[in-house]
């Protein structure tokens, strides 16, 4: 079902449905409820700095949402 749009929109599926959480971006308070469905239909790409917050919520690197990686676990702070 998700595999058709765009890779990191469907990691960000898997993780929202993970947690059991939907409507995260409103949820951390960084985009309407409008812009979250844009985005999670894939009719706007997702700006980095939300990419960013998404990362934060999630507790994992955007190398993960990216799918670059399997490696779920934030890099460490320098």
């Amino acid at each position: 079902k998700y595999r058709e749009q765009k890779p990191y929109i469907y990691q960000l599926k898997i993780l929202s449905e993970a947690l059991g959480c939907s409507m995260v971006g409103t949820i951390i308070g960084c985009i309407s409820k409008k812009s979250y469905e844009r985005y999670e239909n894939g009719v706007r790409d997702i700006p980095l700095e939300i990419i960013v917050k998404y990362a934060k919520y999630y507790n994992v690197s955007i190398d993960y949402i990216a799918v670059l990686t399997n490696n779920s676990k934030p890099y460490p702070k320098k």
